[in-house]
């Protein structure tokens, strides 16, 4: 049964028509306070929750226990975005589990020179101080490079650029203009953005 209207007793049988045809559409039997609960609201009204929290990695298609995880953690990522907790919380958000960082900064170096060692950033010279590099414990496709890119540039401080995405099953990203490194130390400049299988 409708309540008292809250149309003005001048209204038209029209708008009183479209007023109880609302009031059935978006009669939520949900207290309020369970809303707003990633917890306790219903299934059926997590990915509203999940818009109206500006949740920004969202898939219908995941478990419910993942979406409610999302939803928890969306204010924490957000108020933490632009470090390196953000970045690879949001990693492991997108279901690509711990994640390395490294930054440009804490590469070892001789002197000005560009990074030295190990056989994934040697001769680096086009790398500046805000560049930094992730490394995935897990296989990716070149689409998943791509979508982490677009996903880690709303997190990353607007300052940094991704420059490499490093999977342990030996498949490189690089991201832009940067370069690949194949193997141990043979460096390739230029603008790439396709994979290369080392383990073919």
């Amino acid at each position: 049964m409708m309540a008292e209207s809250l149309l003005p007793p001048n209204a038209t049988g029209l708008e009183l028509n479209i007023e109880a045809i609302a009031a059935t559409r978006f009669d939520l039997d949900v207290p309020v306070d369970q809303l707003w609960s990633p917890e306790r609201v219903p299934a059926a009204l997590l990915g509203y929750l999940a818009w109206a929290l500006s949740v920004d990695e969202w898939d219908s298609s995941w478990p419910e226990s993942r979406k409610r995880s999302v939803i928890t953690d969306s204010v924490t990522v957000h108020r933490r975005k632009g470090t390196p907790w953000a970045v690879k919380r949001t990693l492991e958000l997108m279901g690509y589990g711990t994640a390395d960082l490294t930054e440009y900064a804490t590469m070892p170096k001789i002197g000005d020179a560009p990074p030295v060692g190990g056989d994934w950033y040697i001769g680096w010279s086009g790398m500046s101080w805000a560049d930094y590099i992730i490394t995935i414990k897990q296989p990716i496709k070149r689409e998943d490079a791509d979508r982490i890119e677009a996903r880690l540039a709303s997190v990353a401080p607007a300052r940094c650029r991704l420059w490499k995405i490093i999977v342990a099953d030996g498949v490189y990203y690089a991201i832009g203009d940067g370069l690949w490194t194949i193997g141990a130390g043979i460096v390739l400049g230029g603008s790439y953005n396709y994979e290369v299988e080392l383990n073919a």
